[in-house]
């Protein structure tokens, strides 16, 4: 934007510019100045203040308000880096940095962090990229085995287990929420029930928790935070959640999930994992252990301990990127029954299955939304199967809401979805429809990350 005027880039095709943006020599030189640049950084982090002195705005004063219309040399960009962006960072490796996570940089962390990058995989199912799937259920295997996690938790265990990589402790914990959910709608056989599910945590318990719960539909009143104390060293008491817990039932409402904490952010509590384990099995609720911060000590047999009835939770989670030596952002997550994280969407899921695994994430990286999961044609969707790339069909991945039913053609009374060649549609019958039960649909939809889902729900019911 000039004088009011947005300005129009130089057309690349009227030019004799040539782009080649992954060119080997250009890539070998440019890398080996970003590590030059990097080594040359912690050989001397300390002499920058580690908590920056930048003013709020300040960067937009020096850099300019637009893109340039060519590139710049890397050695100018590091120079910009140096000059501008390093004074004004919070130096968290610097040996004078004494908060947070004291221990999430390493050179096998960096070095493993460019392969990946330089790789550049897309592992969204086995077959896109099968040896980026198995490394990924073997390493989760491996850091299970360092923890001492139960064998129920693991792929080479005899519990049918897993794990699964997030970026944070955030997804783990919607992913886990959307689980114990849609398990206790299906038990209580009624949507409206949502409005009755509770969750339990502490007060040292993250702030994710609260959040989670809200994204995945459950009322704010209906999230409990249960106090600590020092007598207890800000841990959970058994007690202290049965009496809200029955407090809730003589309420009428359901006791949905339950958050366990190994290490607490602010004071690093431990709750009792397995005296919760057996509240937990008692009332029928999700047990989520949360070890994003001191999960990482549990590679020492002295504190593996602090897990003891690990093997009556339902969900496990700890961060890498916090004292594991690892960049951010890592997070991973251990499920007992995976088929509860991917039932809703399909029916046969083995526990390291090439489709499957896709569906333990909220991330789109790991969402089959592209061609490959379409029906050819509206109508084709024959008792839910639909032709899959790689030769393969799946079965049972799309429900119809109530009201609605397939549609060989379009009518006045039907909504279309329309994606490439494919579309698909559906009928509303015209009596007793719900659109308010329409829209609490989409809304589970949407918190469950099925987005494409949600579109189409959403055409239907729009005008």
């Amino acid at each position: 934007m000039k004088n009011g005027t947005c300005r129009t880039p130089p057309r690349l095709c009227d030019s004799n510019i040539t782009i080649n943006a992954l060119d080997p020599d250009t890539f070998a030189g440019d890398s080996r100045a970003v590590i030059d640049f990097l080594a040359g950084y912690y050989g001397d982090v300390e002499r920058y203040p580690v908590q920056s002195e930048a003013e709020a705005g300040s960067l937009r004063r020096v850099l300019p308000d637009a893109a340039p219309e060519t590139g710049e040399a890397i050695d100018g960009i590091l120079e910009d880096v140096g000059q501008h962006i390093l004074p004004g960072l919070t130096h968290f490796q610097s040996p004078n940095f004494f908060a947070y996570y004291p221990a999430n940089a390493s050179t096998a962390g960096f070095v493993g962090e460019m392969l990946c990058a330089g790789l550049n995989v897309v592992p969204f199912t086995w077959a896109a990229s099968p040896m980026a799937t198995e490394l990924e259920c073997l390493m989760l295997d491996w850091m299970g085995k360092l923890m001492c996690l139960p064998d129920r938790f693991l792929f080479s265990g005899s519990g049918g287990g897993g794990g699964v990589l997030h970026g944070s402790t955030c997804e783990s914990v919607v992913c886990t929420l959307a689980a114990a959910r849609d398990r206790a709608l299906k038990r209580l056989m009624t949507h409206e029930a949502i409005l009755k599910l509770v969750v339990y945590a502490s007060d040292q318990s993250h702030t994710t928790f609260q959040k989670g719960a809200r994204i995945v539909g459950i009322p704010p009143s209906n999230f409990r935070v249960i106090p600590t104390s020092a007598a207890s060293s800000y841990g959970l008491t058994a007690e202290s959640v049965r009496d809200a817990v029955e407090a809730d039932l003589a309420s009428g409402l359901v006791p949905l999930y339950l958050c366990a904490t190994v290490g607490t952010t602010g004071v690093g509590a431990v709750d009792p994992v397995g005296e919760l384990g057996e509240v937990a099995r008692r009332y029928g609720m999700w047990l989520h252990v949360d070890a994003a911060y001191a999960g990482s000590a549990l590679i020492c047999p002295e504190f593996q301990g602090y897990m003891e009835g690990a093997e009556l939770a339902d969900s496990v989670s700890m961060n890498p990127h916090k004292w594991f030596l690892t960049n951010m952002d890592c997070c991973c997550l251990w499920v007992a029954t995976p088929s509860q994280l991917t039932s809703e969407y399909l029916n046969d899921v083995s526990s390291c299955d090439a489709e499957g695994r896709r569906w333990w994430t909220t991330r789109t990286g790991r969402l089959p939304w592209h061609a490959d999961s379409a029906p050819s044609s509206c109508g084709s969707f024959s008792g839910g199967t639909a032709r899959r790339a790689y030769g393969r069909t799946s079965g049972g991945m799309w429900r119809w809401p109530s009201g609605w039913s397939r549609c060989s053609r379009p009518t006045s009374g039907s909504r279309w979805w329309r994606r490439g060649d494919s579309r698909w549609c559906a009928s509303a019958s015209d009596h007793d429809h719900d659109h308010d039960h329409d829209h609490a649909q989409v809304a589970m939809e949407m918190a469950k990350c099925k987005l494409l889902k949600a579109s189409i729900l959403l055409r239907w019911w729009t005008p």
